[in-house]
């Protein structure tokens, strides 16, 4: 792949690497999730939202080289992206603190897939018709 084709990749991953700063260096240095436990539930549909949004992007800029014409192959495609960030997420929470709560983990799961169901679907209700990837 050449350099210009990943540089114009670039946008793509905006929001989603602001949200992991904000995360990364406020929401947790601060202990915003220990003090307001309920934000973890709309931080993880939020961020399977990014990532489904970045995904959508990707799939856009890389429309001459991945050429998919059925919107539900685009979908499932789209889901499987937040599926393996989410996956990864998960494990980094597990590995950075040590516990394991499998209801928390599957509804952070949950919540994630939830979150880029919802911008899937809107994408493609939005752009019927209209080339939405």
């Amino acid at each position: 792949m050449k350099i210009s084709k990943i540089i114009k990749l670039i946008p793509c991953f905006i929001i989603p690497l602001i949200i992991f700063l904000i995360n990364f260096f406020i929401l947790v240095p601060l202990n915003i999730y220990i003090s307001y436990p309920w934000l973890d539930i709309p931080m993880h549909f939020l961020g399977g939202s990014v990532i489904a949004i970045s995904s959508i992007c990707i799939l856009k800029r890389c429309r001459d080289e991945i050429i998919i014409k059925d919107e539900f192959v685009k979908i499932i495609i789209i889901i499987a992206l937040v599926s393996l960030v989410a996956t990864c997420w998960e494990f980094w929470e597990f590995f950075e603190y040590n516990t394991i709560d499998v209801k928390d983990t599957l509804f952070d799961l949950f919540m994630g897939l939830l979150g880029g169901l919802s911008v899937s679907i809107l994408n493609l209700l939005l752009y019927r018709g209209k080339k939405s990837l």
